[in-house]
């Protein structure tokens, strides 16, 4: 009966603290916002105990079209956290947990709903900045599902083999999002998406001068393997068709901003 009891109190007692501690989340920046966005959240909290401690913060998020909340960010002081992990479109679910140091059962919890939009308004890629100034946002539009996508980038005029990202599963509905780096500064880099299924691939043809109207071509040999008759080639599991869905789009990233350092003893 004694450990009723004592469950019972320690519920209502966690209730109480929980009533006395309020939690609220504000964006840098309104909804919506475009892919890539970085929105930095600011945490307060109202603490009504005779005796407040120091306001730690916890934040989680959910992905679009999910009910589970990963944490981005454990308990800590700071009251702010830069959010750009926000690569594909749709409602994010944002979870904010206060916890009074002085009180552990006391914690508060507000939840609020961020919308991010496609950077993607038509047929064709886009190449947007970050903000690091040799990091590219590279947005294409939505792929069937059963098939990957990657992005294919190269200096301008190099002879050399291109870089590629990992291929990417598309889910046939959202526009596909890469972060593209290890590039150099002032220097120009073509880019270009493509995509790889179990079938000859039958979307839109490459729409670079001299191709209108010819049938997709294959990947390039560089980490394929030569094409076969069918025009298939074979990566190490499946076999998948290649197609270079538009023209490459030109980037240049910035220079990086030269920071001095001084050591202190």
């Amino acid at each position: 009966m004694r450990f009723v009891l004592a469950a019972i109190s320690i519920f209502a007692l966690s209730n109480t603290l929980s009533a006395q501690l309020q939690v609220q989340v504000t964006p840098s920046v309104p909804a919506p916002q475009l892919v890539g966005t970085e929105v930095v959240f600011t945490f307060s909290a109202t603490d009504s105990y005779s005796n407040p401690g120091i306001i730690n913060f916890k934040m989680e998020v959910a992905l679009p079209q999910s009910t589970t909340f990963t944490t981005v960010r454990d308990f800590e002081v700071s009251n702010t956290f830069a959010w750009a992990r926000n690569l594909m479109e749709g409602s994010y679910q944002i979870r904010v947990t206060a916890r009074d140091s002085n009180y552990i059962t006391a914690t508060s919890q507000t939840v609020v709903t961020y919308r991010i939009n496609s950077r993607v308004t038509g047929s064709q890629p886009v190449v947007s900045a970050t903000t690091h100034p040799l990091v590219a946002l590279f947005s294409a539009p939505s792929c069937p599902s059963g098939s990957s996508m990657e992005v294919v980038f190269q200096q301008v005029g190099s002879a050399a083999a291109p870089f590629k990202t990992n291929f990417t599963a598309c889910n046939g509905k959202t526009s596909m999002n890469f972060l593209i780096a290890g590039m150099l500064a002032s220097t120009a880099y073509s880019m270009y998406d493509e995509v790889g299924r179990p079938e000859p691939a039958s979307r839109r043809a490459p729409q670079s001068p001299g191709l209108q109207g010819q049938s997709p071509r294959p990947c390039s040999p560089s980490g394929c393997r030569s094409p076969s008759l069918s025009g298939l080639w074979r990566p190490s599991r499946s076999v998948f068709c290649c197609l270079a869905l538009a023209p490459p789009r030109l980037w240049t990233p910035e220079t990086p901003p030269v920071k001095s350092c001084v050591l202190r003893g």
